[in-house]
């Protein structure tokens, strides 16, 4: 949100995992949450004012150390969170891996795994072939993505550019796109 100062988002080094590691946890505060939920109540207000069907939703970038089962973990809690706020609108989510190392999520099979993990018919991913290729996703998730009937048209880019939708980060505001 313009001129508010970001609470919600805190990058720390925990104690956790093997004795003496250091693990990076996103911790939230009370006011960290509440940000959360007003940028959620937005998102929804803006997208019901324009007819928007559509909230693509982009990983955090540079989240340190952490191992892709924690990655993994925190996103499907919070692809679950914003799931079961945004079906009561009718509003789907669409994660969208990036191809570039410092994503938290830049493969096809990691994203495919959160989106099968979280268990819910509005979310989907959004399959942008520069990203597949980018980071080297296996043509073999994608099949068994394509044999399970999680992948879909409805989660593809082109739908999603042929219709109003949303694209939001981890670590940055919402915009219509």
């Amino acid at each position: 949100m313009a001129g508010k100062e970001k609470s919600a988002r805190k990058t720390s080094p925990t104690r956790r995992g093997r004795k003496g590691e250091q693990a990076w946890t996103i911790k939230r505060d009370a006011a960290g949450v509440k940000e959360i939920d007003d940028e959620v109540d937005f998102i929804i207000k803006v997208s019901n004012a324009m007819g928007m069907k559509m909230l693509i939703t982009v990983p955090a970038f540079d989240v340190g150390p952490l191992s892709i089962e924690e990655i993994q973990d925190e996103a499907v809690q919070r692809l679950r969170y914003l799931a079961d706020k945004l079906a009561r609108h009718g509003i789907r989510i669409s994660l969208e891996f990036c191809g570039v190392p410092t994503c938290a999520i830049n493969q096809f099979g990691t994203a495919y795994d959160v989106v099968e993990t979280v268990d819910r018919d509005n979310v989907g991913i959004t399959l942008d072939t520069f990203h597949f290729r980018a980071m080297g996703s296996k043509w073999e998730d994608l099949e068994r993505a394509a044999r399970r009937s999680s992948l879909s048209t409805s989660t593809t880019r082109k739908t999603c550019l042929s219709a109003p939708c949303w694209t939001t980060s981890a670590s940055g505001p919402a915009r219509a796109a």
